[in-house]
C-alpha cells in the first residue's frame, strides 16, 4: 500500500532540494570577478557634445535673422490684409455676436428679409505653455485659426441669392460660403464660415540638460585616453551657456515665428478656397 506523504513532509523536502541546488558550502577562495565592461562610449558622447555645440552656437548668432524673419511675416500678413479680413480674437463668443450683428446690418442695407444664426467653435486643446526646446512645436491650424458657423435663412427662397452674395466683403472680414439648399418647408438655406484668429501666447521653449552630459558623469574612473574626451565635453557645453542669453533670444523669436508661419498658412488655404467659391459653385454642391 502507498503511503502518502503529508504536506509538512513534502515541504521539508523541497526545501532540501533547493539548499542542494545552492551549490552547498561556499568557496573560501572564490576566483575574481572579471572587470566590469565599461558602459558609456566616451567618443560617441564627445560627438553627440560637438553636434550640441555647434547647432546651438549656430542658433545664437541666428538670434537677430529670427527676429527680422518675424518682422518680415508680421509685414507680410498686412501686406494680404490678412489681419484685417481674418483678426486676432481674444474672446470668441464675443466675435460670433459681433459678426451676427455685422451680417444682420448687412441684410438691412440690402433690404433682404433673413434670420441670421451664429455658432462659434470650442476652443482646440492648446500646446503646453513651456516646451522642451528638444522637441520643437508645430501648430495645428485650427490651434491658429477658428470659423464661426453661420446660418443665413431666407423666407423667399433663392432669388436674393446672387444679390446677398454680392458684396459679402463689406462686413470687412473673409466669408467663405460653404453650401446653399432649400429646406424641407421650402426656405433657403445658406451656410457661412467667418474666419478669425486666434489670440495665441508664444510659448516658452525650454532649454534641459542634454542626455550626454549626464552620462558623461556616470564616468568616474576616466582612462588615460577618456580624460581628454570628457574635458572637451565639458569645454563644448561650457561654450554654449556662455551665449545661453543670445540662444533664449533665438528661442523667443522662434516662438513667435511658429504663430505667424502659421497664420499665413490658415489664411493662404482660406483664401484659396474663398477664390474658388460662386453663388453658382455654392448651389452645385
Amino acid at each position: 500500500m502507498r503511503r502518502r506523504v503529508g504536506a509538512r513532509a513534502l515541504a521539508l523536502a523541497l526545501g532540501l532540494v533547493a539548499c542542494e541546488g545552492g551549490g552547498g558550502e561556499t568557496p573560501k577562495n572564490p576566483a575574481p570577478a572579471t572587470a566590469p565592461v565599461r558602459a558609456v562610449d566616451v567618443d560617441a558622447l564627445w560627438r553627440e557634445s560637438v553636434q550640441h555645440r555647434s547647432a546651438h552656437l549656430a542658433l545664437a548668432d541666428n538670434a537677430a535673422g529670427l527676429a527680422r524673419d518675424v518682422e518680415r511675416s508680421a509685414r507680410m500678413l498686412e501686406t494680404v490684409e490678412a489681419t484685417r479680413r481674418v483678426p486676432v480674437v481674444t474672446d470668441v463668443a464675443a466675435d460670433g455676436r459681433a459678426v451676427e450683428t455685422a451680417l444682420r446690418a448687412y441684410l438691412k442695407r440690402l433690404r433682404l428679409r433673413a434670420d441670421v444664426a451664429v455658432q462659434s467653435p470650442l476652443p482646440p486643446i492648446m500646446p503646453e505653455p513651456e516646451i522642451d526646446a528638444a522637441v520643437g512645436l508645430a501648430y495645428s491650424l485650427e490651434q491658429i485659426g477658428g470659423a464661426h458657423d453661420v446660418t443665413v435663412t431666407f423666407g423667399q427662397g433663392f432669388e436674393n441669392g446672387p444679390k446677398f452674395f454680392g458684396d459679402l466683403n463689406a462686413i470687412g472680414r473673409l466669408t467663405e460660403p460653404v453650401s446653399a439648399r432649400i429646406g424641407d418647408d421650402g426656405q433657403a438655406i445658406v451656410k457661412l464660415r467667418v474666419h478669425f484668429f486666434r489670440d495665441v501666447q508664444p510659448v516658452k521653449f525650454v532649454r534641459k540638460p542634454p542626455p550626454f552630459a549626464a552620462r558623461a558623469a556616470l564616468v568616474t574612473d576616466p582612462t588615460e585616453t577618456e580624460k581628454p574626451r570628457l574635458a572637451d565635453i565639458q569645454a563644448n557645453l561650457t561654450q554654449v551657456e556662455a551665449v545661453a542669453a543670445q540662444i533664449e533670444a533665438a528661442y523667443a523669436q522662434q516662438a513667435l515665428l511658429k504663430i505667424s508661419t502659421t497664420r499665413f498658412r490658415y489664411y493662404s488655404e482660406a483664401v484659396e478656397r474663398y477664390n474658388k467659391a460662386s453663388w453658382a459653385a455654392v448651389l452645385a454642391r
